[in-house]
């Protein structure tokens, strides 16, 4: 009996870590928006809970290492711990940056056109607000952030469009 050769491709893993709950949330969102089917890479999502840039881009790393990824990436909020030494560490690590700045809030509202200066806490109280809810609940992507509105931000929007980029999605 012959074997029969398998032609199932073997798709890239990338490993997206967020700062918190909320960043989690909108990457299990894009996940299922950009990658089912098969289109697009693998994506793992972790959770590091907080604590600031510097805990982010070190949990990222100690979380990369313990599998093979095609690539590891780190999703946090510039608003704190931010700075050049981190910077170099997860340079240093081949860690990619997204840095929300000053907050993922923000990023969020400029996807949707509502982009205004102000620090995080303006931001957050102008995302719930605008959207009714908070960044970290599921109904507020599906609702307010579905897959038409988010291609038509990329191309404005310049860390959607990194972030669709890891996930291996082409710009149409």
């Amino acid at each position: 009996m012959a074997r029969r050769e398998s032609t199932r491709a073997v798709r890239p893993t990338t490993l997206i870590v967020g700062e918190g709950y909320a960043e989690a949330t909108l990457l299990r969102h894009s996940r299922a928006l950009y990658t089912s089917n098969q289109q697009g890479c693998r994506l793992e999502i972790g959770n590091a809970r907080g604590k600031g840039a510097a805990h982010v881009v070190d949990y990222s790393i100690r979380f990369a290492a313990r599998a093979q990824y095609d690539q590891a990436a780190a999703l946090f909020d510039a608003d704190t711990d931010w700075s050049d030494a981190v910077a170099a560490r997860a340079r240093k690590a081949g860690l990619i940056v997204l840095c929300s700045a000053p907050c993922v809030e923000a990023w969020l509202l400029d996807i949707v056109g509502q982009a205004r200066a102000g620090g995080s806490a303006d931001q957050k109280a102008r995302f719930q607000q605008h959207f009714g809810g908070e960044a970290h609940e599921e109904k507020v992507f599906a609702t307010h952030l579905p897959r038409p509105i988010l291609d038509a931000a990329r191309r404005r929007v310049a860390l959607l469009d990194q972030l669709l980029a890891l996930l291996e999605i082409k710009t149409k």
